[in-house]
């Protein structure tokens, strides 16, 4: 009888590219907690990399352990990376980037503003993802959108971001209990109960990017705002004009690096926009770019 799992069309390469993940994201947690003990085919066997055939494809590849680029200067065109997703940034959206790179060097946060159509979508998820395979942020990076804008985002990473695992949280309690028990961290124990959203207890997530919406943010705050985020990107920030709303004092409460705000709404040069923007999420020192078609 043909093995059952052969007739899984697809079935081989999913598992392959699970074990990648896991390579890419355990990689250095397996070396520190098994000091050196496991080595060749045992650390292979650890990783889920023994089976693997030669020529098998990779979906998933850990980034530099060291940045490898320097944020202060300019791209005069995209990188490889990019140029192998069979995709290109206009010249106005590389420009945008830049400016992004080079805010998250200086640590100054900042607002990405401008009418609808000039893709802050995809500027946002080709600077988060240089950041990472450049090696200047493994993350995690939470990106909180409206929930009508979620497809779309999801649709962007894909083409923009092949590297990235991204973790869509959403849904109804049981949905979002089976993704806190199986998607947010390889280690055991790490969801101390997946019924009920509780403290993350590790470090090592399973995720690059947790893509969720305003409404998760507040609703599921014990979990979500255990970890650390490296950068918050939050999209229609217009919204967040009252700094007495609830998400916005529940985002102050998250343990967050970096903050990229996003809006299509025209600030029109008002400096009492720019004060309401740049403190209703504690934007410290924030810059606001607005760019032109």
């Amino acid at each position: 009888m043909e093995d059952e799992d052969e007739e899984i069309i697809g079935l081989k390469t999913a598992i392959e590219f699970y074990h990648d993940l896991r390579a890419a994201c355990n990689a250095d947690a397996v070396g520190k907690s098994k000091k050196g003990k496991k080595k060749g085919k045992a650390r292979a066997r650890e990783l889920g990399e023994e089976d693997r055939e030669p020529s098998s494809p990779r979906r998933y590849t850990p980034p530099p352990d060291k940045p490898v680029t320097n944020l202060s200067k300019k791209w005069e065109k995209q990188p490889d990376y990019l140029d192998m997703t069979g995709l290109s940034l206009h010249e106005y959206q590389l420009e945008g980037v830049n400016w992004l790179r080079y805010s998250w060097g200086q640590g100054t946060d900042t607002i990405l503003a401008d009418e609808m159509g000039l893709g802050k979508t995809i500027q946002t998820i080709a600077f988060l993802y240089s950041l990472y395979k450049e090696g200047h942020s493994k993350g995690p990076f939470l990106v909180a959108v409206p929930l009508s804008t979620i497809i779309n985002w999801e649709r962007e990473f894909e083409m923009w971001a092949p590297d990235f695992y991204v973790v869509t949280y959403v849904g109804d309690r049981e949905s979002r209990s089976m993704i806190r028990e199986h998607e947010l961290s390889f280690e055991e124990g790490a969801v101390r109960s997946a019924s009920k959203a509780t403290r993350i207890r590790t470090t090592n997530v399973k995720f690059n990017v947790l893509l969720t919406s305003y409404e998760m943010i507040s609703m599921d705050q014990a979990c979500l705002g255990s970890l650390e985020w490296a950068c918050l990107v939050v999209d229609e920030a217009h919204r967040l004009k009252s700094n007495q709303s609830k998400f916005f004092r529940v985002l102050n409460q998250y343990n967050i690096v970096y903050r990229l705000l996003l809006t299509g709404t025209p600030l029109q040069n008002n400096l009492e926009n720019f004060s309401i923007y740049s403190t209703s999420c504690v934007l410290k020192n924030s810059l606001i770019y607005h760019p032109s078609k």
